[in-house]
């Protein structure tokens, strides 16, 4: 059960720590440049096997009464929106940064994860999705005290977001059936990286979590 230390209540397990009233999925950069084979990096079959599990996720969310969030990277076609430091790291990976512009089909959500009303979307310029956007606000208004991770890249805008989540007093859990990178490896495979910076509940699946909120929560 929550324990009290100095002044603060400490929940003890991931069944405390992720009441729904409480907690917000948080769906980072699922969008047709990334994901859709017709995207401008061809949706790789690790980026497209997260998109069922995280749909699982929002759809258990809303019926437990936990918020979604959705977040969208967009840039300016002008550039405006970018930096010499952003564009000099994707010119040195292989790419030029063009994807995701503002107002373009590559830069929407993917159909099977379209936000409903009452969901959340938050559109950013940079990789954690607390930086230059209204979540860590929405979120305070809500009452929201954890916050599970999803989307992708495992290395990239998933742990920036975590990892900023954590700076900002928020629980984050980090669901690995539901993060992927532009790799083939599978979600779990990034679990010794992050259980450098996380508690090993805080490191669960999309079931785990779907499961948990089944059982008759108390008000």
């Amino acid at each position: 059960m929550n324990r009290e230390y100095l002044g603060h209540l400490l929940p003890a397990t991931i069944e405390e720590k992720i009441t729904p009233r409480q907690t917000a999925v948080v769906v980072v950069d699922v969008q047709n440049d990334f994901v859709h084979p017709d995207g401008y990096f061809g949706g790789s079959p690790a980026l497209q096997a997260i998109v069922e599990p995280i749909r699982d996720l929002t759809v258990a969310a809303r019926a437990a009464g936990a918020g979604v969030h959705f977040i969208r990277i967009e840039q300016e076609a002008d550039g405006s929106s970018a930096s010499a430091v952003w564009i000099s790291e994707a010119l040195g990976k292989g790419y030029e940064p063009r994807q995701c512009i503002a107002g373009t089909w590559g830069a929407q959500i993917v159909d099977e994860l379209s936000p409903l009303p009452g969901d959340h979307v938050h559109v950013k310029r940079r990789r954690s999705s607390f930086r230059g956007t209204r979540l860590e606000q929405s979120l305070r208004k809500a009452g929201v005290r954890s916050v599970i991770v999803t989307g992708l890249a495992a290395n990239g805008c998933v742990e920036y977001t975590a990892r900023d989540a954590f700076e900002l007093d928020f629980h984050p859990i980090v669901a690995f059936d539901a993060i992927a990178n532009a790799t083939d490896q599978p979600g779990h495979s990034w679990a010794p990286h992050y259980a450098a910076f996380l508690p090993e509940q805080n490191l669960v699946t999309t079931g785990q979590i779907t499961s948990i909120w089944k059982v008759p929560q108390k008000p």
